[in-house]
């Protein structure tokens, strides 16, 4: 009985790693494996270091420090970026105040615009509500009395 059991044990490991073999195989022919990613499968079935762990990094460099006249200089740059932006900044805020009295102005002439056309609506309004009333006067005179008393409840 054990020697079934172990029998059978034997046949499956040894389909287990005939078929992982075949799988290496036919993915390093398929071209989905590179040379480095076999070297690797080979190193750890004999059982040595891998090669990639075993490559020597590339040293980091170290941060270069600028020196005193460096610091100097780009300060003195930052500086004068500075106030060429200043100057920008003033030229712009003149142009702006320029804009906004220009604008004030326009404003002032249009509320005056506005004023006069009211003024002028309202006295045209005026002249056309009293005509109306003066030919209706002048109508109901001109009526009989009973006509004009009918017109005007009516």
């Amino acid at each position: 009985m054990i020697r079934i059991l172990a029998m059978t044990i034997a046949i499956f490991c040894t389909a287990t790693l005939a078929t992982l073999v075949g799988l290496v195989v036919w993915v390093a022919t398929q071209g989905y494996v590179s040379k480095d990613d076999v070297a690797e499968i080979r190193a750890i079935v004999m059982n040595q270091p891998r090669p990639s762990l075993s490559k020597v990094e590339p040293e980091i460099e170290q941060p270069r420090i600028p020196g005193f006249e460096e610091i100097t200089n780009n300060r003195v740059i930052k500086i004068m970026e500075l106030e060429s932006r200043q100057q920008e900044m003033e030229s712009l805020k003149q142009n702006i105040e320029l804009q906004l009295q220009g604008v004030i102005k326009k404003q002032t002439e249009l509320q005056a615009l506005r004023d006069t056309f009211r003024k002028d609506l309202n006295a045209a309004s005026l002249k056309i509500n009293n005509e109306a009333i003066d030919q209706a006067r002048s109508i109901i005179l001109k009526m009989n009395t009973e006509a004009a008393v009918e017109k005007i409840m009516g």
